[in-house]
């Protein structure tokens, strides 16, 4: 008897560590969904970048704007990391998905660097950040 409950317990444990997803269609929409949500955080990154550029907008709010797309990508690459792969052919969307979001989360990081540094951001880093969007979004597309 006392065996069996510590495996009830173990096996609780370890299904708490982590989200779990069922089955590949389940995975696939986490990831669409993953991307998604990148694509829209890596819009308002650019964008501010945009402002920055076009000096339409106060530094501070500026880096406001890009410092939460940061946060907010982070933490959407971390959700999404914690799904366990259903399967072996999943962990080709795992390292897609967490490779395009990674970039993205990269870049904007290099943008916040520049609006906090008081530096503007180049044009080139605003055409990166609209690659990066067009990909995630091609990339939600496939997936869903």
């Amino acid at each position: 008897m006392y065996g069996r409950a510590v495996l009830v317990i173990a096996a609780v444990t370890l299904v708490s560590c982590g989200p779990l997803v069922t089955s590949s269609q389940d995975y696939r929409t986490a990831g669409a969904r993953t991307a998604g949500d990148a694509s829209a955080q890596v819009a308002s990154a650019a964008q501010a970048a945009q402002l920055a550029i076009d000096r339409r907008a106060f530094q501070p709010y500026l880096g406001v704007v890009v410092s939460d797309a940061e946060g907010a990508l982070d933490g959407i690459e971390s959700t999404f990391g914690d799904l366990q792969p259903p399967s072996v052919d999943d962990e080709a969307i795992r390292s897609e998905v967490l490779g395009v979001v990674g970039d993205a989360a990269d870049e904007v990081a290099s943008i916040r660097v520049d609006i906090l540094a008081g530096r503007v951001p180049s044009a080139d880093q605003v055409e990166r950040l609209d690659e990066l969007k067009t990909a995630l979004d091609q990339l939600a597309g496939e997936l869903a």
